[in-house]
């Protein structure tokens, strides 16, 4: 199954998880470069895994801010 989605903001719909990473250095490979490509790679790696959490936090703090202000009102 293909799914097709824009790499850099969208999230598959499967939600399978990624369980491999292709890194292909650029034409210049020193290990200076290498070991900082790899570590952006990581970063962007774990907004993304991160993606969800930050996604469900904002909506249980949105809920929690409504019943506050209902709760407010009431008073």
């Amino acid at each position: 199954m293909v799914v097709q989605l824009d790499r850099w903001t969208a999230e598959s719909r499967d939600q399978l998880p990624i369980d491999t990473v292709l890194y292909t250095t650029s034409v210049i490979n020193t290990s200076s470069r290498v070991e900082s490509d790899i570590r952006l790679a990581r970063e962007r790696l774990l907004g993304i895994t991160l993606r969800p959490l930050r996604r469900e936090a904002t909506e249980v703090l949105e809920v929690i801010a409504f019943a506050t202000k209902q709760s407010g009102e009431k008073s």
